[in-house]
């Protein structure tokens, strides 16, 4: 078992952050196949998704969300775990792929999972630009989801990664 002083309280950060009220109120996730995700179409006032649980973004005060890398027109991947999907924050527009989409000019997609591993973000970019009808202007991979799970569980399979938190974590690799 974790112990209290490894976690967020999360109580005192909504307190200092209201916008994380809506974040704990609308947060489902779902298992997609081992992979942790965002569940789709939610909107949680501070934040939403799409159909396929990918955090929508704001370029010029409009939405877009997925199917902006299917429309013909320019786009960019933006990959990572919680802090790419902007946990906290007070809108889709305040997150780091709709920042870089202000600077840049063209949607950039946030395609971001909870503690996110490189195998489920590699296989999603992939896609992507295997449909898209043109490949991406940029991809950005901030990567931190391993780190942080693996500060947890303290195991790593060299191949597939660092288990989740519920079937990984052995009771005498839990931080002390």
């Amino acid at each position: 078992q974790i112990g209290q002083d490894n976690m967020a309280d999360f109580r005192r950060l909504s307190r200092q952050h209201p916008a994380i009220r809506d974040y704990i109120r609308h947060r489902r996730w779902v298992d997609r196949s081992g992979v942790l995700a965002y569940a789709p179409n939610t909107d949680g006032g501070a934040f939403s998704t799409d159909a396929f649980g990918f955090r929508r973004g704001e370029l010029g005060g409009k939405p877009y969300d997925l199917n902006a890398a299917f429309s013909g027109e320019p786009y960019a991947l933006v990959l990572g775990s919680s802090h790419v999907f902007g946990f906290g924050l007070t809108s889709d527009g305040d997150t780091i792929p709709s920042q870089l989409a202000a600077q840049r000019g063209l949607a950039c997609l946030n395609l971001s999972f909870p503690e996110a591993q490189l195998q489920p973000l590699h296989a999603v970019a992939l896609r992507i630009c295997a449909q898209a009808p043109r490949a991406p202007a940029f991809i950005a991979l901030l990567p931190g989801g391993m780190l942080t799970r693996f500060a947890y569980v303290r195991a790593c399979d060299p191949l597939f990664g660092v288990p989740d938190f519920q079937r990984g974590a052995a009771p005498d690799n839990l931080p002390g």
